[in-house]
């Protein structure tokens, strides 16, 4: 639970430069291209194995590990913690709760070895809702890669696709037929082991 008291601080700390970054975002345009296996290993290489955007968020899992999950009296995850065999905490997920009941604001995902937090591995994100409050239709990311934008609209079928700007590349692309996240639920996946654990 390291990281649940320090959501609060590091993301108004690092959202405050939000609207900055913003600004640099109108210069990119996602384009209506099919999505290039250029721009699927960019979209990979940003996630770095500790959450995934395509088909739907989710959050990684390190492989090998047991997840703890930490919750309040309302029911709400605050965190979820991920040991390995040893006991050794390798990642750490913490949520900033909204007003809403089961909705989340902020997410700050951090990994760590031997105790210590791994330099460049912190990932925080901040969701902006739909007008009922029911979807999570963006996404601002803050990566030691940079920042990258994902912005969910409906597309003529009637499914939902999403923009992609990755800023540090300089990519901006289109996911398709993407499943919009409630802000609640949260979903696992198994991946790989954490890098210096």
């Amino acid at each position: 639970m390291r990281l649940a008291s320090l959501v609060g601080s590091a993301t108004a700390a690092i959202f405050a430069s939000v609207a900055v970054a913003g600004l640099f975002v109108n210069a990119l345009t996602p384009s209506d291209d099919a999505i290039s296996p250029e721009n699927l290993q960019a979209l990979e290489d940003y996630e770095d194995g500790r959450f995934q955007m395509n088909p739907h968020f989710t959050i990684v899992q390190p492989e090998g590990t047991q997840s703890y999950i930490h919750r309040d009296r309302r029911g709400r995850i605050f965190s979820i913690e991920f040991f390995a065999a040893d006991r050794e905490i390798v990642r750490e997920v913490a949520f900033e709760p909204r007003s809403d009941v089961g909705k989340y604001n902020c997410i700050e995902i951090m990994d760590f070895s031997q105790g210590r937090e791994i330099p460049g591995t912190m990932a925080l994100f901040r969701f902006d809702y739909d007008e009922n409050n029911e979807k999570v239709i963006a996404y601002s990311v803050k990566t030691s890669k940079g920042w990258a934008f994902f912005s969910a609209q409906q597309n003529s079928n009637g499914a939902n696709d999403m923009d992609v700007i990755l800023q540090s590349t300089h990519k901006s692309f289109t996911l398709r037929n993407v499943q919009l996240w409630d802000g609640s639920g949260v979903s696992l996946a198994l991946g790989r082991s954490v890098s210096g654990a």
